[in-house]
């Protein structure tokens, strides 16, 4: 497993519940069977808006043609022998509705979760914090 920069979405609803993704128990990736947001991985001479575009497409058959940009977090991994690598989170609303339209592509499962039942959920420790600010923001 190496660290490479990446795109997540905070994708809520009108009555602020968050779509998390519960990830794949697979050895190969960082936190095998946690939740998370969507997102994943820019690709070389990719920006970060179409990474974004790209990741929800394949990850949930969501078509979006904008999101909002949120925050960008950096990780420093020069003291072991890594570079600096950043995850930018975007900001998506959908209807409630639009959650049965999703086509799950990567993943085991994925979960509306209201903001006081986050704590139920063993969610990636950078996706965590990215979700304290957002709540904190609205």
């Amino acid at each position: 497993m190496k660290p490479a920069n990446a795109v997540a979405a905070i994708i809520s609803t009108d009555k602020n519940e968050i779509l998390l993704q519960h990830r794949d128990l697979k050895p190969n990736i960082f936190y095998p069977n946690y939740w998370g947001c969507f997102g994943g991985a820019v690709e070389i001479g990719e920006a970060d808006e179409d990474a974004i575009v790209r990741e929800l497409w394949e990850e949930l058959g969501f078509e979006i043609f904008s999101c909002n940009y949120f925050t960008k977090i950096c990780l420093d991994f020069l003291p072991i022998g890594g570079e600096n690598v950043y995850r930018t989170y975007f900001h998506l609303s959908i209807q409630k509705s639009e959650v049965s339209q999703i086509k799950l592509g990567e993943g085991s499962e994925y979960a509306l979760v209201p903001e006081s039942k986050i704590c139920n959920y063993l969610v990636t420790p950078y996706d965590r914090f990215v979700l304290d600010l957002y709540f904190s923001s609205i």
